[in-house]
């Protein structure tokens, strides 16, 4: 079975090569040939009987690996391949659509090798999904609304940390009616505490709020992989 997993890995790999990035598949590769091995060497350790926890706490640790990888620009191949694709291709995070891919696969397999075991599989492939989903930040956007007396410095401090683009818009304090400046931001989730740290480091008064953003429709700059 481990053999059968790493062919099928490296024929998805260099379909991928082309379109994700050297370095990353690379990694992933690497990353897929330890888990072979590791797979055999620490089934014999397994404390667990019961199916419905191993299902369970296998998806979670499975899920945490796959997060780890993913934020070292690296996969744990198969479908990892394909989600990151498709994610890199529409900007937008795609774990939940291999779920049901998953899901469906697992259906048909469910015919064949009966449903209690698909069963199992899904409750499996249900915890890794949410893991993941939690961990990779990649293709998840958070918007910032900065209130701010220093537009230019603050902009300029933005800037040398990330290369989203920012709209300025002048404002005026409805209380004090004092001229101000608002500045509109999007950016992936994982890069929302550098930003603001490097707007406070200019400007500790200025005032952000933070909301998240379903979808980014249009020019937007996606740090590469490689």
């Amino acid at each position: 079975f481990q053999l059968f997993y790493f062919s099928i890995n490296v024929i998805l790999a260099i379909l991928v090569y082309k379109y994700i990035g050297k370095y990353f598949t690379i990694f992933s590769l690497l990353q897929t040939f330890l888990t072979s091995i590791f797979s055999s060497f620490f089934k014999q350790y397994i404390v667990l009987d019961d199916i419905l926890l191993l299902s369970i706490f296998g998806g979670v640790i499975n899920g945490f690996g796959v997060g780890l990888s993913l934020q070292g620009n690296a996969s744990t191949g198969g479908m990892d391949f394909v989600s990151i694709y498709f994610s890199n291709k529409h900007n937008k995070s795609m774990w939940n659509y291999i779920f049901a891919a998953n899901c469906f696969v697992v259906t048909i397999a469910g015919l064949v090798y009966g449903w209690q075991r698909a069963c199992y599989t899904v409750i499996f492939q249900f915890c890794s999904t949410q893991v993941v989903n939690r961990m990779h930040k990649r293709f998840t956007h958070q918007a910032l609304n900065i209130i701010t007396s220093k537009p230019d410095e603050v902009t300029a401090n933005i800037f040398k940390h990330t290369r989203h683009g920012i709209t300025e818009m002048k404002a005026m304090g409805a209380f004090k009616k004092e001229d101000t400046t608002m500045l509109y931001m999007v950016i992936n989730s994982y890069q929302v505490n550098d930003v603001i740290k490097s707007i406070q480091e200019v400007d500790p008064k200025a005032f952000i709020s933070v909301s998240n953003v379903k979808q980014v429709i249009g020019n937007y700059y996606q740090k590469p992989l490689d």
